[in-house]
């Protein structure tokens, strides 16, 4: 997710996004677009990480620490690390899932020692998210990208006063939308999976505000603004 591959709720018009990376290439792209100031005089974030996909075979802990040496080379343009995570999904072994976590584990620990916030993409496993977290008592704020898990789990990560981020798509999204404080809520748009451009976000902050029954404007300007807080 980067801006091609994401972009989180904002102010409108567009005065920030978040360039994601989630292996070493996009990762390295995000920092170098930052350094460009390849947004013009929109804000640019920039994180740095290696999705749980990613990190399913023998390289896993090569790619950790690629995704270290970014980061120790690039530490103030590093806003977060992230994408960073589990997937068991894709990761339907438990081979599979072993490399995952290890790489998961290595990377937090990449995180409290640069304390930087964490990006956390979780598909099928965000209870188990919760719980490696927990063990390391991370304290550098966590936003969890794309929230797919259940209310239960949305409520435990606010609870933490962690960020849950909705994309704009309605189907299992207005229930965790309503129930949330919006304190705890982010908005994105996972482009081009999901919305094509940063610009679409507009469409996962509306879904906040119907299921909510208050304004776009409310919206828009407290997951702005909790996103911000999040990466500084």
């Amino acid at each position: 997710m980067d801006m091609e591959n994401a972009g989180f709720g904002v102010l409108s018009p567009l005065e920030a996004a978040v360039n994601s990376g989630y292996d070493a290439y996009s990762s390295r792209k995000a920092i170098e677009m930052k350094k460009g100031k390849a947004a013009g005089n929109v804000k640019l974030y920039s994180t740095v990480g290696a999705g749980p996909q990613k990190c399913m075979g023998p390289s896993a802990l090569q790619i950790v620490d690629e995704i270290t040496s970014i980061c120790e080379e690039n530490v103030q343009e590093a806003d977060a690390i992230g994408e960073i995570g589990l997937d068991y999904h894709w990761g339907d072994t438990e081979e599979k899932r072993r490399m995952q976590r290890a790489a998961f584990s290595a990377l937090i620990a990449l995180a409290k020692e640069l304390q930087k916030p964490v990006v956390i993409h979780s598909r099928q496993a965000t209870a188990e998210c919760i719980r490696m977290l927990d063990e390391t008592k991370f304290g550098y704020g966590v936003m969890f990208h794309f929230f797919s898990g259940s209310l239960q789990e949305a409520m435990e990560i606010a609870d933490r006063g962690w960020l849950i981020s909705l994309p704009p798509l309605r189907g299992g999204k207005m229930g965790v939308a309503k129930a949330i404080e919006l304190d705890f809520l982010a908005a994105e748009t996972d482009a081009p999976y999901v919305g094509k451009t940063p610009l679409d976000v507009k469409k996962s902050i509306q879904m906040i505000a119907d299921a909510k029954g208050i304004g776009f404007e409310e919206v828009e300007k407290k997951t702005s603004s909790n996103t911000k807080k999040l990466l500084g």
